[in-house]
């Protein structure tokens, strides 16, 4: 059984386009033939459909059937074609409006989005043999074959070619092809998704749900490299015109594609342009090809061979060098050529051995440029017009089958003159391998499209893409319809077709670009956007991060609403949908007190939902109060929250509200107990949707939080680099807020790839503006406690963090928390303001004690250590030390005083154990092992104890342990008792404090906790 995933955030609108209120099958199958009827007056209205006849299948929810006399058949290319006289208006407005009908509900075929696109092309021609075509068949196959050329150089030839060499060995090979609705990631992942289906090896997604209405990129990302890295034997991807997607993601699938999808996975891609992958870094780790222009020209050899197989073979070396001049080898431009030769000799006198017109080449040059000209003057000048106007018109549609270009252009020729093409071998490619539907190369489109301006009027033109987009609707392929009515332009059927299929383009297929781009144009040609689809533009609009437009488009359909010009029954539809995607927007634009109202006021409501989306709404308004401070009402959503997600069984969501969870323990200064919901969280959710999902590594980035918080700096460094290397596409703000405060802490000296500022800055910009002030927070605070205050000073002007009026006149406003808070109070000390630090301290440590936000209690009564210290008044100094113990205690939150620098050491060394009045045993040894950090050397260098080991030099300065005493560090680690210790070593009681005290007189301490911060600082602890 597949395994569930639920996002909390992205999924909640699971419901938009779904039936409302239907609670038994029979209502469901009523609602169904109701709403039949409904499209099917409709489309009587609108498109004037005429003799329809209802069968008794309507009765049982079926179909409905048009009248429609036979279609006799022809042959296109060997191939049978659906093919009749020229049909009426009215036959094909019967047909279109009873298909319609059927298709009430907008479910698309599948062949519309794999036609072409699963298989390479049956090419009816021979292929000519180039360089780069003889060594990708013999040699062996790197991991990645980058084939990267202009338009013309026969990439998608190659490619075929290689394909088909590949299985005739029996090979195991994958194929997708691009075209210019494929411009995001998430379309290309639906194609992978696709051919994996397709493949009879393809291990199964375990991790796929029914229904994905908002898949994140990430984890769609997460599946499909999973799923290919799990392929029995080896396995080539083909991947075709890759350079159509524009998506700023796709180095990052690329670098996972290659990387990550195991050693047996081969990728041989095509593109129009440079792949954004570092290629150097493959050809040196794996293994790679690149092909450019300079391999994809033909020779010689090629040339001569190309003009054989047309007819010409008597070429003298004069001649043939003469055509590599003119044409530079360019393959286009020497099939022109060919075109135009056949053209000269005369086609119909078949294939004869001749010679080269002179003509042809005197006036004929290689660049795009004169192949237009060409066309022009040598090719299209000698067709009669009727044809050319024939090619124009059928350039207006991306594919073709022959009885299509019949209905669309009116011509009875339609079969004749494709098949005229086809056999001039004119820049027409077959798209599927029965060869039914075709395409023109793109320089021959471009060119005829190019002429069509000029020589077709608006009113034929108009006409034209009208009847192709009643033709494609009639057939269920509501995507070629879409793109048809719009360019024609047809508002009305482009709007009723979009509110049909917005939940399979946006949800199912997630085509979030290419649904984007169809609404707006929708909305310039004075259009609506369909009720229906408006919930599912506002998604598709965040999912391509346009999170401002989302908002506008919610707020114009509000007033729709409000205006009542919305249809009752859609109203009353979506309108309850309206509070889910402002929940949603507020996340998505860091708008979290709309988040937080909406969740109250539809938790307050009466709203008959499921427990996922109960679960989700508690959780969204627990989300915003944590970000507040409000720990206590936080905490109470989160138990209504856990326990209504726990019933949706939804793995997903319940690793979200542990990371709230998790959050909400560090603002109580307890990383101890984070730390525990998170390591459990995360093999919850490994074991059920994998390592791979996306939500792991929000909870390594939170994690690594609560392990910088616990000291444990060498431990946080993995989940760190984890949850970095893929925060770009997960996490909240509150998350990155965690997790970059953690990557801050851990900087090395020495900027890594992996963790750096440049890394933490492109992090941050890929949030809303918030998240980017909080890392100059961070930043800012990093920089006092390196002693680098003029740094901190100039970062935090740019940042208005340097007085409090410029930090209260950041709109939106900052939360007065956390390193915001902290970092304006610390700049304060660091100018020597240390009076004005001590108010602003007082007040804030009110707020914070009322909401129970003990971390920031610690950190201010630790920056008031510092400012008291500074004033010389020590006795207050240590008062406040001692009381951020007594908080920092009980979650044994030792980060903020490792980095204290002198202040700390100075009151430690003025205090001794009595003085700080404590009598809790956990107590005493927090101090005891405050006290050992401070005598490691630069304790207030961010990333020293703990962090990593120290230097050679460093740890020089401890004598070598024993194997006994070793042991007994691990022990001791684990909390045993002296007695369990004797017990474990097979020992007298005695014996181990004998070699308990040899060990704390080698490494300069006197408690098992001092002893045990020494030993992590200078990574004694770390297993073999």
């Amino acid at each position: 059984m597949a395994r569930r995933i639920d996002n909390p955030i992205r999924k909640i609108g699971v419901r938009l386009g779904q039936t409302r209120g239907i609670k038994t099958p029979e209502q469901a199958h009523n609602r169904r033939n109701r709403q039949k009827r409904r499209d099917l007056d409709y489309h009587k209205h609108e498109y004037g459909i005429c003799h329809l006849q209802c069968t008794s299948e309507l009765s049982s929810g079926v179909s409905m059937k048009a009248i429609s006399p036979p279609v006799p058949r022809v042959t296109v290319s060997g191939h049978d074609d659906p093919r009749g006289s020229e049909p009426s208006d009215d036959v094909a407005d019967q047909h279109f409006g009873a298909i319609l009908a059927e298709h009430s509900a907008g479910r698309m075929k599948r062949d519309e989005w794999s036609r072409g696109r699963l298989a390479p092309p049956g090419f009816g021609f021979e292929c000519v043999p180039t360089r780069a075509l003889s060594q990708l068949q013999a040699d062996a196959l790197p991991k990645l074959t980058a084939v990267c050329a202009p338009p013309g150089y026969g990439k998608t030839v190659l490619l075929s070619r290689v394909h088909e060499h590949l299985r005739s060995r029996g090979e195991h090979c994958l194929w997708l092809s691009l075209d210019d609705r494929d411009r995001d990631l998430l379309s290309l992942l639906a194609l992978l998704r696709d051919a994996l289906a397709q493949c009879a090896d393809a291990p199964a997604d375990e991790t796929e749900v029914e229904v994905l209405p908002f898949a994140d990129p990430g984890e769609m990302m997460d599946r499909v490299v999973g799923q290919l890295r799990r392929l029995p034997g080896r396995t080539v991807v083909f991947i075709d015109n890759l350079g159509l997607c524009e998506d700023l993601r796709l180095s990052a699938l690329l670098e996972r594609l290659v990387f990550d999808s195991g050693p047996e996975l081969r990728l041989i891609i095509s593109s129009n342009r440079t792949l954004p992958i570092d290629i150097v870094r493959v050809k040196l780790e794996l293994g790679a090809l690149e092909l450019r222009a300079e391999h994809l020209c033909f020779d010689c050899v090629a040339t001569r061979r190309l003009l054989q197989l047309a007819g010409f073979s008597s070429l003298d070396a004069t001649m043939l060098d003469h055509i590599q001049t003119q044409t530079e080898g360019w393959p286009a431009a020497v099939r022109l050529l060919q075109v135009l030769m056949s053209a000269e000799r005369g086609v119909d006198a078949g294939p004869v051995q001749g010679v080269i017109p002179a003509a042809v080449l005197e006036h004929f040059g290689g660049d795009q440029t004169d192949i237009a000209r060409v066309l022009t003057n040598r090719v299209l000048a000698g067709i009669e017009p009727a044809r050319v106007r024939f090619l124009m018109e059928i350039a207006l549609v991306r594919e073709f089958s022959a009885e299509l270009a019949q209905y669309m252009t009116g011509s009875v020729q339609a079969q004749v003159w494709l098949e005229d093409l086809v056999l001039r071998n004119m820049l027409i490619f077959p798209v599927d391998r029965n060869r039914r539907w075709f395409r023109f190369h793109t320089l021959l489109r471009e060119y005829l499209l190019n002429e069509g301006q000029e020589r077709l009027d608006n009113g034929r033109r108009r006409e034209v893409l009208q009847r192709v987009a009643k033709w494609h609707a009639s057939r269920g392929d509501y995507v070629a319809a879409i793109g048809c009515a719009l360019d024609a332009p047809d508002v009305e059927l482009a709007q009723d077709l979009i509110g049909r299929v917005a939940r399979q383009v946006a949800g199912d297929r997630g085509q979030m670009t290419l649904f984007v781009q169809w609404v707006d144009r929708l909305l310039l040609a004075g259009g609506r956007v369909p009720a229906e689809a408006q919930g599912w533009y506002v998604w598709a609009l965040c999912h391509t991060m346009q999170y401002e437009r989302a908002r506008l488009a919610l707020d114009v359909f509000d007033r729709r609403l409000q205006q009542g010009t919305v249809p009752d029954t859609d109203a009353s539809q979506v309108s309850a949908d309206l509070p889910f995607l402002r929940m949603v927007l507020g996340v998505y634009l860091d708008t979290l007190d709309v988040a937080h109202a909406e969740a109250l006021a539809w938790l307050a409501s009466d709203h008959p939902n499921d427990p996922l989306h109960t679960g989700t709404v508690t959780a969204i308004a627990a989300m915003a109060e944590i970000d507040c401070g409000d720990l206590a009402d936080a905490q109470q959503h989160l138990d209504r929250a856990e326990g209504a997600i726990l019933r949706s069984q939804s793995a997903f969501a319940q690793a979200w509200v542990e990371i709230l969870r998790a959050m909400a323990e560090l603002a109580r200064a307890r990383p101890d107990v984070a730390d525990r919901l998170l390591i459990e969280a995360r093999a919850n959710v490994a074991a059920q949707i994998g390592e791979d999902a996306g939500v792991v590594a929000a909870i390594d980035f939170v994690h690594a939080r609560a392990l910088v918080d616990s000291g444990r700096l060498s431990e946080a460094l993995l989940p760190a680099r984890r949850g970095l290397a893929r925060a770009h596409h997960h996490g909240v703000v509150m998350s990155a807020e965690s997790g970059l405060g953690a990557c801050v802490a851990l900087l090395p000296d020495q900027p890594e790839d992996a963790l750096s500022e440049s890394a933490l800055d492109r992090i941050a910009r890929s949030y809303p503006p918030r998240v980017l002030r909080l890392l100059s927070a961070q930043r800012v605070r990093r920089q006092l406690r390196l002693g680098n205050t003029q740094e901190a000073v100039n970062l935090a002007e740019r940042c208005n963090l340097l007085t409090p009026r410029s930090r209260h006149a950041i709109d939106p406003p900052m939360r007065a928390r956390g390193d915001w808070l902290l970092a304006g109070i610390e700049l304060l000390i660091g100018r020597g303001m240390c009076e004005q630090a001590l108010n602003e301290i007082n007040a804030a440590m009110k707020v914070a004690q009322a909401q129970g936000r003990q971390h920031d209690r610690v950190e201010l009564l630790l920056a008031a250590m510092d400012a008291h210290v500074r004033l010389g008044d020590s006795t207050k100094a240590l008062r406040v030390l001692s009381m951020a113990i007594s908080l920092a205690c009980p979650g044994q939150l030792v980060y903020p005083f490792m980095v204290c620098g002198n202040a700390l050491g100075k009151v430690l060394d003025s205090a001794g154990p009595r003085d700080f009045g404590f009598v809790h045993p956990n107590e005493v040894r927090f101090l005891e092992r405050l006290r050992a950090l401070v005598e490691l050397p630069d304790m207030a260098v961010p990333g020293d104890a703990a962090a990593t080991p120290v230097g050679t030099e460093q740890k020089s300065a401890l004598p070598a342990l024993t194997v006994r005493e070793t042991q007994l560090l691990h022990l001791i680690n684990e909390g045993l008792s002296n007695q369990q210790l004797a017990d474990r070593l097979s020992l007298t009681v005695p014996t181990v404090k004998w070699h308990l005290n040899n060990l704390y007189t080698k490494i300069g301490v006197r408690s098992r906790s001092a002893a045990l911060a020494k030993a992590r600082a200078y990574g004694l602890l770390v297993q073999p």
